[in-house]
């Protein structure tokens, strides 16, 4: 008996000692009895900790965590893990900002990526503009920078352009008025002796035959025809189409023009086919303008000379030159002078420069000047025509011409033609 009162007081003191470490049991219903809080009640409790437990855990309980979050065993304090190396700031007014976000949702890279859109891409330019930045400034179509290259547009039109620049030369520049008038020095002059280039104020061209020379050609019976006169002295620059007679004391070869003779026909000279002792020749002025030459056949004998200048017909209009002048405004103007044998007598002399070929203008019209005294044997006479105004909005040739009325022996013409595009 003694011993069994001592076990039950045993199993008293057991159970106090359980319930004080943890909340005071509820009944549950159907009188079962559940230890809230406990991971280990025994048999004095009902119920499971997956749903009976609440409360905090003390951190000296916790686990140690791995994986995107690390925690060492019994400590509450966290780390991430490091996803991304590159740190720092990201974007700014030149750069945009990417990313790599993976599938948590975490950026695993970050970087900046410089703003460099296509100028095509780029909306609401105007027209043209998209182009133009795509050019190199200072060259053609690229836009003119303030303080920058100007570049080498196709057309430029000033409305409000002042001050003056000590380099600028005159080419296509339009506009450069002041009220409507050319500004004073917009067009600066020139200290060279260098002719204005093709197409620009002031280009210069000529056609010389001012001298009556002489020599011993030879002519080849070939396509085209070559003409051997040595040491001419003509130049492709200078004696282009310049009139050449040629007299023969036994016969010519086939091909050659039959003006103002057979025996004495004109041939113009081809300024391209020049070198130091030969030419090629052409029939005409229009011919010798497009480089069309002569070609001969046939045979020939005998000595043949060569004359600069034109062998004139009595009361016969012929041309001594000719220029081929592009679309434009020109002053033509010729120096005419007549060549004649000694024995020759003239009693009227007229020269002039014309649109068309060997046409007699009215006097002292298209420039013509007008000679009407008598001359004594041998003696010639030579004048400058007046300028003729020549604007075209095409390419046009313009022709110098003469007329004498003479007697007894022979008449030549030569002069030289000169042409100034005004504009």
């Amino acid at each position: 008996m003694i011993k069994r009162l001592a076990l039950a007081l045993l199993l008293i003191g057991t159970v106090a000692n359980a319930q004080s470490i943890g909340p005071s049991p509820s009944s549950g219903g159907g009188g079962a009895t559940t230890c809230a809080g406990l991971s280990d009640a025994g048999p004095f409790c009902s119920g499971t900790a997956a749903t009976s437990l609440t409360g905090t855990l003390a951190a000296e309980r916790l686990p140690a965590f791995s994986g995107d979050i690390t925690t060492s065993a019994g400590s509450a304090a966290t780390t991430l893990a490091t996803v991304n190396s590159n740190v720092g700031s990201f974007g700014s007014a030149t750069a945009s900002p990417t990313y790599t976000v993976n599938g948590k949702g975490l950026i695993t890279a970050a970087a900046n990526v410089t703003i460099t859109p296509a100028v095509g891409s780029i909306t609401g330019l105007g027209t043209g503009v998209a182009t133009a930045l795509g050019v190199n400034v200072g060259s053609a179509g690229s836009p003119v920078l303030f303080n920058g290259a100007g570049g080498t547009p196709s057309s430029l039109v000033g409305t409000n352009i002042t001050g003056t620049a000590s380099g600028l030369t005159a080419g296509n520049v339009t506009g450069l008025t002041t009220n409507g008038t050319a500004a004073v020095g917009q067009l600066p002059g020139t200290t060279t002796s260098d002719n204005a280039a093709t197409g620009k104020v002031g280009e210069y061209l000529t056609s010389s035959a001012s001298t009556n020379t002489s020599s011993t050609i030879t002519l080849t019976i070939a396509s085209p025809m070559v003409v051997t006169w040595n040491s001419h002295g003509l130049t492709a620059t200078l004696n282009n189409c310049t009139p050449v007679t040629i007299t023969t004391n036994g016969t010519l070869p086939t091909g050659l023009p039959s003006i103002p003779t057979v025996t004495t026909p004109v041939v113009y000279v081809i300024g391209s086919s020049i070198t130091t002792n030969t030419f090629q020749a052409a029939s005409t002025i229009a011919n010798c303008i497009a480089a069309t030459a002569i070609n001969t056949t046939g045979s020939q004998s005998g000595t043949h000379t060569g004359t600069t200048g034109t062998r004139l017909q009595n009361n016969t209009a012929a041309d001594i030159g000719g220029l081929s002048l592009t679309a434009g405004d020109w002053e033509v103007w010729a120096q005419v002078a007549t060549s004649p044998g000694v024995t020759t007598t003239s009693t009227y002399t007229q020269g002039w420069v014309s649109l068309s070929s060997v046409s007699v203008p009215t006097p002292y019209l298209s420039g013509t000047y007008v000679y009407s005294v008598t001359t004594t044997a041998g003696n010639g006479f030579g004048t400058t025509t007046g300028p003729l105004r020549v604007s075209i909005a095409s390419t046009t040739t313009v022709f110098a011409s003469c007329y004498v009325s003479f007697a007894i022996s022979t008449n030549s013409c030569v002069g030289k033609m000169e042409a100034r595009r005004i504009r």
